[in-house]
């Protein structure tokens, strides 16, 4: 099964940006391949509707979410994308009290017969929310 990757060392402490990125519908505000997105609750089970700034939509669900841990973890319901069996998880781990690490990883089933097209636009997708949240908080 594919897996993609990313991670970034952050210049603030785990809980601030888990304030800002944690909440699941909170992608929208701040990764930059989207233009907004809209949740239908917070829970397990909640959904987030993700529009693309080429107003592509994905639909994905909310599985887990422990903020104490300040993770949480979600599949794909619907999505332009060449990929099945999606899961992903968004975690932020303390280093110090002035320091964190974000890892946002994916692992799915290409349905293209594309492997390497759809790994490289996962990790491009992760890698850029992550790296604007570098730059944000640098």
């Amino acid at each position: 099964m594919p897996h993609a990757e990313a991670t970034a060392t952050i210049a603030t402490d785990a809980d601030t940006l888990w304030r800002v990125a944690g909440d699941f519908g909170s992608v929208g505000a701040w990764h930059p391949w989207l233009t907004s997105t809209s949740t239908d609750g917070a829970e397990p089970g909640a959904r987030r509707t993700a529009i693309a700034a080429d107003g592509s939509q994905q639909i994905e669900q909310l599985v887990h979410i422990d903020p104490a841990n300040r993770y949480y973890r979600y599949t794909m319901e619907s999505t332009p994308l060449p990929v099945a069996d999606y899961v992903a998880e968004f975690r932020i781990d303390p280093i110090d009290g002035s320091s964190c690490v974000i890892r946002w990883t994916a692992d799915f089933r290409a349905t293209s017969g594309q492997e390497a097209d759809a790994v490289d636009t996962v990790q491009s997708f992760l890698a850029a929310g992550v790296e604007e949240l570098r730059q944000r908080h640098a």
